[in-house]
């Protein structure tokens, strides 16, 4: 299973230009790989805030993502990325939400668990949290999926009830795909690092993390994206504050084979795109 993770500066409310990048990196990338991942709220930027209340943002999101759509048929890269999602149910209208489109269709969704609403966040203000595990099929190996707050949550520190994690390592699952918009602040890296590396290592499951880069208003991301092992040790890691992107390549029993840093991936230079949204 070949997989690239695409670490970006996306910017809140540029549907065009997040749009215009999404599609010219999948086009690099499409005809060699089995997904292309992109982070939390890709599409929209990290964090839309109370333009989530406004339906023409929506309504230029879903143009967004049908142009993505479009530029997956027939190829054989799936393109995976968060994006808001309409909550079908009760509760709060809209879920923070992660989808993978391939061959032209929007094959699966995935609705972020846990919430934050402290610090700079406030995501229980908007979304309705989802209540089931992710796990994908992918190049015919069972992944889980995570949008960044449901990995830090764990028994070794609970504060919220469910632990996706463990849901996924007790379901067999061997390595989570996790895409986040997490903030840096003084020591944050170590931080995340440190208790992932645990995670990891306590539920003998790797953690395929997509961190944002770049800045929206007062927060900052820093993205140093990383793969760490069953064991929880570091194996591979994205550049801290810039944009970067490399390809994982994993056998069958999802140890990782294969690492490579895309070279041209800090000064990108984006083809034109659909730009009518």
């Amino acid at each position: 299973m070949k997989i690239v993770l695409a670490q970006c500066n996306f910017t809140v409310g540029d549907f065009v230009g997040n749009c215009q990048k999404i599609a010219a990196i999948y086009r690099q990338h499409a005809a060699t790989t089995d997904a292309v991942v992109f982070s939390e709220l890709a599409l929209s930027g990290y964090y839309p805030s109370d333009l989530l209340t406004q339906p023409e943002f929506l309504s230029r999101q879903d143009q967004a993502l049908n142009q993505l759509m479009q530029q997956t048929t027939g190829q054989r890269a799936a393109l995976i990325t968060g994006f808001i999602d309409r909550n079908l149910g009760a509760g709060k209208p809209l879920h923070n939400a992660l989808c993978v489109l391939h061959d032209g269709a929007l094959v699966y969704r995935y609705h972020k668990r846990l919430l934050p609403t402290y610090n700079i966040f406030d995501e229980a203000r908007h979304f309705e949290p989802g209540t089931l595990p992710g796990v994908l099929t992918l190049a015919g190996s069972r992944i889980g999926l995570a949008i960044c707050e449901d990995l830090w949550n764990d028994e070794a520190d609970l504060e919220y009830d469910d632990v996706p994690i463990k849901e996924l390592s007790d379901a067999g699952i061997a390595m989570v795909l996790s895409i986040n918009a997490s903030p840096s602040n003084l020591g944050k890296y170590r931080e995340r690092l440190a208790r992932f590396q645990s995670t990891a290592a306590r539920h003998q499951i790797a953690i395929l993390s997509l961190n944002q880069v770049g800045g929206n208003d007062e927060i900052v991301f820093d993205g140093s994206s990383f793969y760490i092992d069953r064991e929880g040790k570091l194996k591979a890691e994205l550049a801290a504050f810039e944009s970067d992107s490399a390809r994982f390549e994993f056998d069958r029993d999802l140890n990782l084979v294969c690492f490579a840093r895309d070279e041209n991936a800090k000064n990108p230079t984006f083809a034109a795109a659909p730009s009518t949204v």
